[in-house]
């Protein structure tokens, strides 16, 4: 049974420095008790309140959201209110100037690529100055193989801490709703930027991780989220040669359409209203993202980092 001495445990697991952002390492994923499941709310509550002691290279970028062209949702669509906005932000990508900042010899990796959507995302849009693109799970996906038709496209199965060699020579690193899965996150940065240092030539990263509106959303989904102090966790690992932005997605309008469509039909009725009352769900978050584009600093529904490492030193 969990217990005080397991809470005393992880208040102390907080008071030291650790491998991982959060305080807690109890991850939802891999199933938790009743009373696991509220020490997981409790904890991830608390994690997300605390916004001190920021990287103070972190720019928080409130305007891009705004500036973003976001097609109107077509019918029958169901993905929720932040993989929409993660989706319009992949398209909203500078594809021609990464090209250029990376000498148009772009070698991509994504970890916890899940089933590999991205490869195409990142084929379509960088074309013949994709050099290759991997996707790493740690576990293979049936839909691997249909990707892999594509000979630039490849996959391996490794956990997120043990990248080894996969890392070597490449320019892109993606995550999309990954690090939150991530035990030890920390751990996951300290590698990147052990391949940056020794890499020297000019790298980016593009992170997209939930914010805390999405405890309340998801509900005993993964590890934790992210707010700009447990970013910065990330961010400060990183020296003077790397640049970094957080960009919030989505807002407050998003978030109630995910709680009235999603999380609490599915909570209480064990029904995704976006299936059975899709006209209502696309109506809705059609003008929730009208109205969270006009506000200047959103309660995000997602965050998007990127980082560019190299490009003060590196010389063509």
């Amino acid at each position: 049974m969990y217990t005080k001495i397991g809470f005393i445990r992880h208040i102390g697991v907080f008071l030291k420095k650790n491998n991982f952002s959060s305080f807690h390492k109890l991850n939802a994923d891999k199933g938790l008790t009743k009373i696991k499941k509220i020490y997981w709310l409790f904890y991830n509550f608390i994690n997300n309140t605390f916004s001190l002691s920021t990287d103070r290279k972190l720019k928080i970028n409130n305007n891009y959201f705004r500036s973003m062209d976001i097609k109107r949702i077509e019918e029958h669509d169901t993905s929720t209110p932040a993989r929409y906005v993660s989706d319009a932000f992949w398209d909203s990508v500078d594809w021609q100037r990464l090209r250029k900042d990376l000498c148009e010899d772009v070698q991509a990796v994504e970890v916890g690529c899940g089933g590999g959507k991205y490869a195409k995302v990142i084929l379509e849009n960088l074309n013949n100055d994709l050099h290759s693109y991997t996707g790493v799970d740690h576990k293979a996906n049936s839909n691997w193989e249909k990707f892999s038709a594509e000979k630039k496209i490849s996959f391996q199965v490794a956990d997120s801490a043990q990248l080894g060699n996969i890392l070597n020579g490449k320019n892109l690193i993606i995550t999309q709703s990954a690090l939150e899965h991530f035990d030890e996150d920390i751990v996951f940065m300290k590698s990147i930027n052990q391949h940056v240092l020794k890499y020297k030539k000019p790298v980016v990263q593009i992170h997209l991780m939930p914010s805390p509106a999405c405890l309340y959303k998801y509900l005993w989904h993964g590890v934790r989220q992210y707010n700009p102090r447990t970013v910065s966790k990330l961010t400060k690992i990183f020296d003077e040669n790397t640049t970094r932005e957080l960009i919030p997605l989505g807002g407050i309008n998003c978030n109630k359409v995910h709680r009235k469509f999603i999380t609490y039909p599915l909570l209480f009725k064990n029904t995704d209203r976006r299936f059975d009352r899709n006209a209502d769900y696309i109506k809705s978050l059609n003008k929730a993202l009208i109205a969270d584009k006009k506000i200047k600093k959103p309660k995000a529904s997602f965050y998007a980092l990127i980082m560019n490492s190299n490009f003060l030193e590196y010389k063509i």
